[in-house]
């Protein structure tokens, strides 16, 4: 019988579905995050449920073969990376087996799944960083939270970020504890400075500092700390007064002349906003669109539906290989972007819709089928973590023209649950991993799926 604060000695046996490790007792699964399949450890459990344990890692009285000594001073502690202590290669095997063991559990679907595309880096890789303001020992510090809290840990350095990020810290830091501004209380609601949210596109820095209100004034010295370094930077304060979890409004007030910068996707040529969606990781993003592209490249002029289109980089980008691309997104200033986008580049057979797909997709698919009789119809779908509405998926099953299906997932168990109602009537062609985010446990996933009926 496991008890709350009980330290016991376990082997893992397996990695689970969002980075940490399984053992069992008693045929009861228990939980803890740190470790390898392979390690004998000394677990202390913390939380304990009907038909499940939690522990956190004591002590590794046998490391795992897998296990390596992770390279950052703050893995641990600051809840950002969960997989920096096991070796890439088997980082990619497990996020496979992960992937593969989710679909089979919950779909009942048992297909065959790709090796994990790597990352051509798997540090310093991403194109954005994002922060939130904190104080310590009375000094102003950027940082990250601790797991399952609201402690920020502060950091000098991240080594998933570019190197840009140790000046855009220092300076950051050194200017808000000089001009001596607030830093905001979550719990209070009061104080000025919230975050700070860095993007890099094409070797030029966009940085916004998000705040409660106008610091424009405060804020001269710091564009011009900032402008010594990275010259060619936007510099933006966006003011978000909302309590929540939102780190951004719509509300931005610009330090530089320039608001956006230029960027090319596929030879699509586009100028990035502040706040516009991009992927993190462009290599892998490029990786993963490649394989779209070629995919759409085997049809002869296909009528394309990109549900959940964001700023329609991808539906743009589609546009060569079909007779006609629809983009559908429910956020409104994406849907302009996207129009912008394939104005600006003279694309003249592609439509951009603003609405929830949930209720604009069914429709979208019907009036398509409608209007072009014979004409195939290929669908992708790119949806948020919650995955499809149920409403979706039987839209689809019912639309006899659309034979082949592009699904790209950012979470494995909504993937698996839409891919058990779609299997009524698809066959799953390839499941393909992607590494978007190495050192962490998430995977992006590109699906193939073809009519069987």
């Amino acid at each position: 019988m496991l008890n709350k604060g009980d330290k016991i000695n376990l082997l893992i046996e397996k990695f689970g579905n969002t980075g940490e490790g399984i053992c069992y007792i008693d045929e009861i699964p228990v939980f803890v995050k740190y470790t390898a399949p392979g390690d004998e450890i000394e677990a202390e459990i913390t939380v304990i449920k009907k038909n499940y344990a939690e522990g956190v890692l004591r002590k590794i009285i046998k490391p795992s073969p897998l296990r390596i000594t992770p390279p950052c001073p703050y893995y641990g502690k600051c809840g950002g990376c969960d997989l920096m202590h096991i070796d890439y290669e088997n980082q990619l095997k497990l996020k496979k087996e992960m992937l593969s063991n989710t679909i089979r559990h919950i779909s009942i679907i048992d297909a065959d799944t790709s090796e994990c595309i790597p990352s051509d880096k798997n540090t310093r890789y991403r194109n954005k960083f994002q922060a939130p303001f904190g104080v310590k020992e009375n000094k102003v510090i950027l940082g990250f939270f601790k797991y399952n809290t609201h402690k920020i840990i502060p950091i000098k350095d991240c080594l998933l970020q570019p190197e840009w990020v140790k000046d855009i810290i220092k300076i950051t830091e050194n200017w808000a504890s000089l001009e001596k501004i607030p830093v905001y209380n979550e719990i209070t609601s009061k104080g000025i400075l919230r975050h700070i949210v860095v993007r890099e596109v094409e070797n030029r820095l966009i940085i916004i500092l998000v705040a409660t209100q106008n610091i424009k004034d405060k804020a001269e010295t710091y564009k011009k700390a900032i402008l010594e370094l990275y010259p060619n930077s936007v510099i933006l304060i966006n003011i978000n007064k909302l309590k929540g979890n939102a780190v951004l409004s719509d509300k931005c007030v610009f330090l530089t002349s320039e608001k956006s910068l230029p960027s090319d996707f596929y030879g699509i040529k586009f100028n990035l906003s502040p706040l516009s969606f991009m992927q993190v990781n462009q290599n892998v993003m490029n990786k993963m669109y490649l394989k779209i592209i070629e995919k759409i490249k085997k049809f002869n002029k296909p009528i394309i539906i990109d549900a959940y289109s964001g700023t329609g980089l991808l539906t743009s980008s589609l546009s060569k290989y079909a007779e006609k691309t629809i983009g559908i997104e429910i956020i409104e200033q994406a849907v302009k972007d996207a129009e912008k986008i394939a104005a600006e580049n003279g694309i003249k057979n592609s439509v951009n819709i603003q609405g929830d797909c949930a209720k604009i997709l069914p429709e979208t698919i019907n009036k398509t089928e409608e209007e072009n009789p014979g004409k195939e119809i290929i669908l992708i779908l790119d949806p948020p973590r919650k995955g499809l509405d149920e409403n979706i998926c039987q839209s689809i099953i019912n639309c006899k023209k659309i034979n082949e299906i592009i699904y790209i997932s950012c979470n494995p168990a909504t993937l698996a649950r839409d891919l058990k109602l779609l299997n009524e009537s698809y066959d799953i062609e390839s499941i393909t991993p992607f590494d978007m985010f190495p050192q962490t446990h998430h995977v992006e996933t590109l699906v193939c799926l073809k009519r069987n009926n």
